[in-house]
């Protein structure tokens, strides 16, 4: 295991998040490749170049860390989300009221003209008599 660890750092450097879970060629280099149909670790081996290929279920430690990435994110926006929608439930309160204050400013702006047109029409009958 240590000769693997030691190869997977030479052939992908330092950072172990860059790391394949598994790399195939590499386990098959260190543990000394097939012998008699068989790879150490891993018994009888059908097919030697499928299993030094890989196959597309292969996960990696990069893609581990991509859905992590991801994961933080979609938290992150799910956040931000709730956050610009609470705002706009602020604010549609907000302009619910101003709209509330404007509409009882114009039913006094309304009561004032009916009165001053009750007042002139008074004035006017005044006048002729």
């Amino acid at each position: 295991m240590e000769a693997y660890e030691s190869a997977m750092v030479a052939k992908f450097s330092d950072d172990t998040s860059c790391h394949l879970i598994l790399d195939n060629e590499t386990w098959c280099d260190v543990s000394g490749g097939v012998k008699k149909g068989r790879i150490y670790g891993f018994g009888s081996v059908s097919d030697p170049t499928s299993f030094l290929e890989g196959t597309s279920s292969t996960i990696t430690s990069q893609e581990v860390v991509y859905e992590r990435v991801r994961n933080e994110m979609r938290g992150e926006m799910d956040a931000k989300a709730a956050e610009m929608e609470a705002k706009h439930q602020q604010m549609c309160e907000e302009m619910d009221a101003k709209a509330a204050a404007i509409d009882v400013k114009q039913q006094q702006t309304d009561a004032k003209y009916e009165a001053m047109e009750k007042m002139y029409v008074a004035l006017q009958n005044m006048m002729r008599n």
